[in-house]
C-alpha cells in the first residue's frame, strides 16, 4: 500500500510539473510575448525594450521548461 501511495504522488508531481512546464513556458514565456509584439505593432506602438524583452523570453522559454520540468521529476524521483 506504501508503494503505491509513492507511486501517485510521484505520478503527480510529474502531472504537475508537465503542466507548469507548458503554461510557463508555453503561454507565459512564448505565446504571450508574442501577442504582445503583434499588438504592438498593429497599433504603432512597438519599443525597442519590448522588443528586447520578448525576444530574451522567447529565446529562455526553453530553458525554464527544461528547469521546471527537472525539478518537479527530481521532486518526483524521492
Amino acid at each position: 500500500m506504501k508503494k503505491q501511495i509513492r507511486k501517485a504522488i510521484a505520478f503527480i508531481l510529474s502531472a504537475i510539473g508537465t503542466v507548469a512546464m507548458i503554461y510557463v513556458s508555453g503561454y507565459l514565456m512564448l505565446v504571450q510575448p508574442i501577442i504582445q509584439l503583434y499588438q504592438a505593432f498593429r497599433g504603432d506602438g512597438i519599443t525597442a525594450l519590448l522588443l528586447f524583452v520578448s525576444f530574451i523570453k522567447i529565446f529562455l522559454c526553453t530553458t525554464m521548461a527544461g528547469a521546471i520540468w527537472c525539478f518537479f521529476d527530481i521532486a518526483a524521483g524521492f
